[in-house]
């Protein structure tokens, strides 16, 4: 898993279990996350959570941006690990954040419960419901 870490630790800020079945995923503040960055971020998931099925809590940074071409690839990749994903919360902090935020839940929502937030505590309690 090491060598995973050092490439996703130009996005991500810290990769954590909040729980038994919570992962946390907080990126780093001004940065652009790439196709690139969204393949090692799941490599690095796929190994860290050993193919346990569980909630997923994605806090971006401020001013973070996903790029188009990342945001489809994420759906592409959750498309594959839709049967380990019981729900993901999404924390934003700024409008153009919301609209990204939007068109990613767009796409997820028939596959899983996914919604996004302004704060991490509301986040946190929309996932304890699943």
């Amino acid at each position: 898993m090491i060598k995973h870490v050092k490439a996703v630790a130009r996005v991500l800020k810290s990769l954590k279990m909040i729980n038994k079945r919570t992962l946390e995923l907080e990126f780093i503040d001004h940065v652009t996350v790439e196709r690139d960055g969204v393949k090692e971020i799941y490599k690095v998931l796929d190994e860290f959570t050993e193919g346990h099925r569980l909630k997923k809590l994605l806090i971006l940074g401020e001013h973070t941006e996903i790029s188009k071409e990342a945001r489809f690839l994420m759906v592409e990749e959750n498309n594959i690990r839709q049967s380990k994903i019981i729900a993901e919360a999404i924390v934003v902090h700024s409008f153009a954040q919301k609209l990204s935020a939007n068109f990613y839940m767009m796409l997820l929502k028939k596959i899983y419960p996914v919604q996004f937030f302004t704060d991490h505590e509301s986040a946190e309690k929309w996932l304890r419901q699943f």
